[in-house]
């Protein structure tokens, strides 16, 4: 199907799966400064589906003249997968629990920061901080790890800050201020970034340092959910379930949107049970 702004393909298959997408033909312009292009499967046979979704719009930087963003949406038996760009947050709707994953991989051609940095963290149905933790790997010329400089924090287990050398000996950081700077200085790209990932990642950076801080004289460093700030997390599924709403009104396939109907009406239904305090399981474990 084709038109002067789109083009649009179906395809069905004798396995019950069927493939949607749309291309947007309009260049971007002051006029048009936004356009989104996706492409969409299902399968009439389950109720699950995905959705990946291209925005393109002008920048406001004179630097750069477009932004891209891409964005996904996935639900399979239940578990509701959104990404925004390096942001991953796995959701089990069963139970309300969260897994949010962000992954920012060592670049060989930039010099001057040779570090890598994962991060995970598991939220309750309220979205409150259940554990999490922020691992930075630093690498040689060729890629190896030299040296790894982890965070953890955990409701069971408190707080931990540790550096591990490559050959295993390992230091607490809050006994050895330099490691310490240096770490800070490894992270000091996302303390400086406007990207959601990076916020994400720098405030709960800050926030396991503030509260080792805050414990420093006692002798296991306690937790408090209320020192991790999540808003940005929220705000970021907040936006991807609008893009969702916003491509809905579009599709042509009525089993398409009876399945993303059904999965708004889910996501609808955990938020309630959420207020109401209904007691949930912890489905979703971060990776060691």
């Amino acid at each position: 199907m084709t038109s002067h702004k789109s083009e649009r393909s179906f395809s069905f298959n004798n396995n019950g799966e069927i493939n949607f997408s749309k291309e947007v033909k309009k260049d971007l312009t002051h006029k048009n400064p936004k356009k989104i292009s996706y492409d969409v499967t299902f399968n009439v046979l389950s109720s699950d589906f995905s959705i990946d979704i291209g925005l393109s719009k002008l920048s406001q930087d004179w630097r750069k003249e477009f932004i891209y963003d891409n964005i996904s949406i996935s639900l399979t038996e239940n578990i509701l997968t959104k990404k925004f760009n390096d942001i991953e947050i796995i959701e089990d709707l069963n139970t309300g629990m969260k897994l949010v994953i962000i992954v920012k991989k060592h670049d060989k051609r930039n010099r001057q920061n040779n570090a890598s940095i994962a991060f995970e963290t598991v939220l309750n149905p309220d979205d409150s901080l259940e554990m999490g933790a922020i691992v930075i790997n630093t690498h040689k010329g060729n890629g190896k790890i030299n040296g790894t400089y982890r965070f953890d924090v955990s409701r069971k287990k408190g707080i931990h800050a540790n550096f591990y050398s490559r050959k295993g000996v390992k230091v607490d950081l809050t006994t050895n201020l330099m490691l310490l700077e240096t770490a800070n200085n490894l992270l000091l790209p996302v303390l400086n970034s406007k990207n959601r990932g990076d916020i994400i990642v720098s405030n709960f950076a800050n926030s396991t340092q503030n509260a080792i801080a805050k414990n420093l004289s006692q002798r296991v460093l306690s937790f408090d959910s209320s020192d991790f700030n999540m808003e940005t997390v929220k705000q970021t599924e907040a936006m991807i379930i609008e893009m969702l709403k916003t491509i809905k009104g579009e599709l042509p396939l009525s089993g398409l949107v009876k399945r993303i109907n059904n999965c708004l009406n889910l996501v609808n239904k955990q938020h309630n049970l959420e207020i109401d305090g209904t007691p949930k399981t912890l489905k979703l474990e971060a990776k060691n």
